[in-house]
């Protein structure tokens, strides 16, 4: 059976979890001290991801001094092709292996290892540290997307710190590099960490289709990703052109933190539509007058950020027994947005064009036809009113 569109579980329509966690939702996995379901997982894996990031950000840019920039743009793509691209096939040998907690801590352990190897052998940290991040992201991504079952909080709540992780990462590379000690002493700490955390993905009973054409499914699927492929090109674009004042690092990545971190939460409270598209709108308009300066900037930058988890959560929903095919599926669509970037390339088209604008609106015109594909189906959540329980649109009402 196709990936896209098959008629999967429903964890909180089904009411019933089955295997390595507690006998329903909100329920503590046996053995465990964090619960299976709410915020406190995406929480603690969040800042786990801050730290991998730190690692990875931090051991790259401390190779700067040693080498001119052709060879480390070199190394630089080879680290994000390793850490980003293969991230599809960790997610299918994950999620046919079922323990995502014990995936993740795979890869806080290569990251750590990463730290300990010696500068001059340039190849193994890259490698390592590419292959633990991409370890380490799809089984947490696997958990966070189980903590707030098809709803975009626990998954935006888990990638937000990222950003603060490699702005902190980069400082501390190029200006302490002999501190790597803590960074190290930090992920040591997650690994302990990780044994509280939920250990496998749980099986539920089945609930009603998503989208019952593969096709459309597949359309759906094509737009969520080059959705993601387009934020991922144009924020780039943004973030390297507003990087060149180094003050703006922090800020810049406390916006990022802030947009993906609540983003999610509101699109989930309020609906996706209504939240994802009117944002990604807003931030277009005002990149068109990005360069005058922080006070527009990073509000472009946090409104930019507000559709992470929405469509991640929306790509989870069409292949619903497969999430670390899905989340390694969207961070693919990263690289490859992030690629033209990475190589420098600079589109030939005069400079008065707004061309970053015009990409974020064509990353909101995928969103809002993909969800729209989506509405009525049980893809969709329906908003949920403020103070009320979190309720899947097949589920029956009270």
């Amino acid at each position: 059976m196709s990936h896209w569109g098959a008629v999967r579980p429903d964890p909180v329509v089904a009411g019933e979890v089955v295997g390595a966690v507690g006998s329903g939702p909100g329920t503590r996995a046996e053995g465990h001290a964090l619960p299976e379901r709410g915020l406190a997982v995406p929480v603690v894996l969040g800042v786990a991801h801050l730290l991998v990031d730190c690692s990875s950000c931090f051991l790259l840019w401390r190779l700067v001094p040693a080498m001119d920039f052709r060879d480390y743009a070199f190394w630089f793509v080879l680290y994000n092709a390793i850490a980003f691209a293969v991230q599809p096939l960790v997610g299918l040998a994950t999620d046919r292996l079922g323990n995502p907690r014990g995936v993740a801590a795979f890869g806080l352990v290569a990251a750590i290892v990463a730290l300990l190897l010696p500068r001059e052998s340039i190849w193994l940290p890259v490698v390592v540290t590419g292959l633990g991040n991409a370890l380490f992201h799809v089984g947490a991504g696997i958990l966070a997307l189980g903590a707030t079952p098809f709803r975009a909080a626990g998954p935006g709540v888990f990638i937000a710190p990222g950003a603060v992780g490699l702005a902190l990462g980069a400082f501390l590379g190029r200006s302490r590099p002999e501190d790597w000690w803590w960074i190290a002493g930090g992920l040591a700490v997650c690994l302990v960490v990780a044994a509280w955390l939920p250990r496998g993905r749980p099986s539920v009973r089945p609930a009603g289709p998503v989208l019952e054409r593969p096709d459309r499914a597949l359309l759906v699927g094509g737009l969520l990703l080059a959705a993601i492929a387009l934020r991922s090109l144009v924020g780039l674009r943004v973030v390297g052109r507003w990087n060149a004042n180094a003050d703006w690092a922090i800020p810049m990545a406390a916006a990022v933190f802030v947009g993906k971190a609540l983003g999610g939460v509101v699109a989930d409270r309020l609906g996706w539509i209504r939240v994802a598209v009117p944002a990604v709108v807003l931030s277009a308009l005002l990149l068109v007058v990005g360069d005058r300066g922080l006070i527009v900037a990073l509000p472009a930058l946090l409104l930019f950020q507000v559709v992470t988890g929405v469509t991640l959560c929306a790509l989870h929903r069409l292949m619903p027994g497969r999430p670390g095919f899905a989340f390694g599926l969207s961070c693919l669509a990263l690289f490859a947005g992030a690629l033209p970037v990475l190589l420098r390339f600079r589109p030939p088209v005069p400079a008065v064009v707004p061309i970053d604008a015009l990409l974020a609106l064509a990353a909101a015109a995928a969103v809002w036809k993909a969800l729209a594909l989506l509405e009525g189906t049980a893809a969709l959540p329906r908003p949920v009113a403020t103070g009320a329980p979190a309720r899947h649109p097949t589920e029956a009402s009270p």
